[in-house]
């Protein structure tokens, strides 16, 4: 195998798991912002950028759907 194409498809797997899991983060970095809490929104959009990275959309959308019920429960306790 040439060596250009092995790193083409490496660094192409890398941008996609990235963009994928920046896609997904940003689900719960929008709904956090839009409830006032900044912080909680870029942690929830490294936590599944992290996840994809290390295991594709199948760990990035767990952790999305995690955060956003987190954000959801957070948002109504304040409410009180």
């Amino acid at each position: 195998m040439d060596s250009a194409y092995v790193i083409g498809y490496i660094l192409g797997f890398v941008i996609g798991i990235l963009i994928a899991g920046v896609l997904v983060g940003l689900i719960p970095f929008f709904m956090a912002k839009k409830r006032g809490f900044k912080v909680m929104g870029v942690v929830c959009l490294i936590l599944c950028i992290i996840a994809g990275f290390l295991k594709g959309i199948f760990a990035s959308a767990p952790v999305c759907l995690i955060s956003v019920i987190v954000i959801l429960i957070r948002s109504k306790i304040n409410e009180r």
